[in-house]
Order: C-alpha cells, then structure tokens, then sequence
C-alpha cells in the first residue's frame, strides 16, 4: 500500500504553508474592503441625513417668512414686485444674449 501525499502529510507542509497564508491575506483584505464598505454607506447615510434636516429647516423658515410677509401687506406687495422685475430682467438679458448670438451666428457664416 503505497502512500500518497495529501494536505496533511509533513512531505507538503510548505506548499500547505503558502496556500494558507494566502487565504489568511486574501482574508484579510476582504475584511478591510467590507470595512471601507461600511464606513463609506455610514458617511452617505449621515450626509443624506444631514441633507434632510437641512430641507426641513428651510422649509420651516420659508413658512416662518411668507407668514410674516402675509400678516404686512406691504412687504408682501414688495416682494411680489421685486419678483416682477427679476422676471423681467431675466427675459430682457435672455433676449439679448440670443439677439447677439443670432448676429455672431450671422457674422461668421453670413
């Protein structure tokens, strides 16, 4: 009855050796990258949290400012002013830049 070498003869103990350690290293690493894992979820979670209270704060404070423009006529009539005018400011500065692309537009193929 001859003998065969297996894993747990002393004849290939190196070879065992090295196969081990590197399961041991690969192991390891798979550990670390489930830990950067982690620790990278965790941080987005705390920045979407962060992002959340954020828009809740400013939804409170816009309602805390339209009720107070609401209970002073005046301001109210002045913001809604002052809107008008960005509005209008937008679509004059708009026009412009598309009048004066059209005549560069014109210039150089015309």
């Amino acid at each position: 009855m001859s003998k065969t070498p297996n894993a747990f003869s002393p004849g290939i103990s190196p070879l065992v050796d090295s196969r081990v350690d590197t399961l041991i290293k690969e192991n390891q690493s798979l550990k670390n990258s489930l830990y950067l894992a982690d620790a990278s979820i965790d941080s987005a979670d705390q920045a979407a949290q962060a992002i959340f209270r954020q828009t809740q704060s400013l939804a409170n404070s816009k309602s805390a400012v339209g009720s107070i423009i609401s209970g002073i006529p005046y301001i109210g009539e002045l913001s809604n002013k002052v809107n008008v005018k960005r509005k209008k400011d937008r679509l004059i500065l708009g026009s412009l830049i598309g009048f004066l692309m059209f005549v560069i537009v014109w210039y150089l193929f015309g």
